[in-house]
């Protein structure tokens, strides 16, 4: 069972190793985003790595809005925002994510993670 001393682990946890460029690493299942679903560890991290490639991120934010407790899981739900390097210069992208993990050991690991991403900003013509 998950106890509230579980749970601030898990956002210790789950912080340290976004900070830390984990995140994208960490042991995901699946992942579904808006070009696909990715099934397995080796999809996952080609999809990121060939994402990254294409658009480097220069700065990542994340903000959890729901964090709950389900037998030996946790659900969270968030929203997370970020800047690309585009072709044409920055690229602000921002969207909203769910995810479920569970407990093995002493390790959380994701289960099932779903992204979205919000339309990204157009300039209005004649603008800057």
């Amino acid at each position: 069972m998950i106890t509230e001393s579980h749970l601030f682990g898990f956002r210790h946890h789950r912080r340290e190793a976004w900070n830390q460029g984990e995140g994208r690493a960490s042991d995901r299942r699946v992942l579904l985003a808006p070009d696909g679903m990715f099934f397995g560890r080796q999809a996952i991290e080609k999809r990121y790595a060939d994402a990254f490639q294409q658009s480097p991120i220069t700065t990542f934010s994340h903000a959890t809005y729901g964090l709950n407790a389900i037998d030996n899981a946790v659900w969270s739900v968030g929203e997370w925002w970020g800047t690309l390097q585009g072709e044409t210069g920055p690229v602000l992208v921002r969207g909203y994510e769910s995810a479920i993990y569970v407990r093995e050991g002493d390790a959380w690991k994701i289960r099932t993670l779903t992204v979205s991403e919000k339309p990204r900003l157009v300039p209005v013509a004649g603008t800057k």
